[in-house]
């Protein structure tokens, strides 16, 4: 952020979008817990995860810590669906370059316990019909300098 800063003029502004609370990003979070009870040597050294800014305050907090006033700041729910349980995996896998590079360092059988026990804990999200919808919300913040 101290760079967003260093480029702006006074009384420039700046929007950040993040990932809410580990609990509020279940697809995300659910495979995250499942890497942390499998594999916890993983994210001992990955540094801030997705989750860093989404406690109620964190971004603002961040903000000041870079020199900003912060203006504001909106959590909104963002309810994700998927078809399957399957679909939550395959999906979850495929979109995120981060955790593609952290599952990407289990061996065989870490993997397949990582996503068993991801699918595990996405099936309690499963309606009559199958499909999920998992809680995922987003953090809007925004700034300006002073």
């Amino acid at each position: 952020m101290r760079a967003w800063y260093d480029l702006l003029r006074p009384g420039g502004r700046v929007v950040v979008s993040v990932w809410g609370a580990r609990e509020r990003v279940r697809p995300l979070g659910i495979i995250v817990e499942c890497i942390e009870q499998i594999a916890p040597h993983l994210l001992r050294d990955e540094g801030p995860l997705w989750f860093s800014f989404g406690a109620p305050g964190a971004l603002a907090g961040a903000f000041r810590r870079a020199g900003f006033v912060p203006l504001g700041e909106e959590h909104i729910p963002l309810p994700r669906r998927f078809a399957s349980v399957e679909a939550f995996w395959e999906t979850q896998t495929a979109y995120s370059g981060r955790l593609a590079l952290l599952l990407n360092q289990l061996t065989p059988r870490e993997y397949a316990a990582v996503r068993a026990c991801a699918c595990a804990k996405a099936r309690t999200y499963c309606a009559r019909d199958g499909t999920l919808v998992l809680p995922m919300d987003a953090v809007i913040g925004w700034a300006c300098k002073p």
